[in-house]
C-alpha cells in the first residue's frame, strides 16, 4: 500500500465513480481500476460496492475512510 493508492482510494469514495476520480487525478479509469484491485488484494478485504450507477464504500472501505486522511498526513 502506497500513498498514491490512497490518494486514489480517498478520489474515489469522494466522488462515487472510478471515471469521475480518474478524471479529477488525471490517470486512465483502467489504472485506477487496476490499483483499486490491488489495494483492495493487499488489504483482504472489498473496499467497493460497484454498481453500473457508481461505486459505495463496503464497511470495510468505510472504516478505511476514516484511516486514510491520516494516513496521508503522516506521509
Amino acid at each position: 500500500m502506497d500513498v498514491k493508492q490512497i490518494q486514489y482510494f480517498i478520489e474515489v469514495s469522494n466522488t462515487g465513480s472510478f471515471t469521475a476520480a480518474a478524471k479529477q487525478l488525471y490517470i486512465s479509469v483502467p489504472g485506477l481500476v487496476k490499483s483499486m484491485d490491488r489495494l483492495e488484494a493487499e488489504l483482504g478485504v472489498a473496499l467497493f460496492v460497484r454498481m453500473r450507477s457508481g461505486v459505495t464504500l463496503t464497511p470495510a472501505g468505510q472504516a478505511f475512510a476514516r484511516y486514510a486522511p491520516g494516513y496521508i498526513r503522516q506521509h
